[in-house]
């Protein structure tokens, strides 16, 4: 048997923006090509292609993320961060940082990912 590696980052389904401008790009592609059929509309296939892809950007850029998308994004260097500031409340009888996580927060400085 082989002896698999359990996975590092949790998988999640899709947030709802996603959600949200997939769906609404299938639904606009399908009225869009139900108006050509039966309507007789004379759409032009490069409209039928990019209506429905703009229209699920648009929906997808408009709506909102919900609290558990944003939370569940929360990493452990953003509580590394809070922690190693004084004047956060994040954990205050928490022990200091270990070396490690003092690396992994100055590194994320660094970058510019902090």
């Amino acid at each position: 048997m082989v002896d698999t590696p359990a996975i590092a980052n949790p998988i999640f389904p899709p947030d709802r923006k996603v959600w949200a401008g997939g769906l609404s790009g299938v639904i606009t592609a399908g009225l869009a090509w139900g108006a050509k059929k039966w309507l007789g509309w004379d759409i032009p296939p490069e409209l039928l292609t990019l209506v429905p892809v703009l229209v699920g950007y648009i929906v997808s850029y408009l709506v909102p993320p919900t609290v558990k998308d944003v939370i569940k994004r929360v990493d452990d260097t953003v509580i590394a961060i809070a922690r190693a500031s004084d004047a956060s409340d994040a954990s205050p009888k928490e022990p200091p940082m270990t070396p490690a996580v003092a690396a992994k927060v100055n590194e994320a400085i660094a970058t510019g990912k902090a």
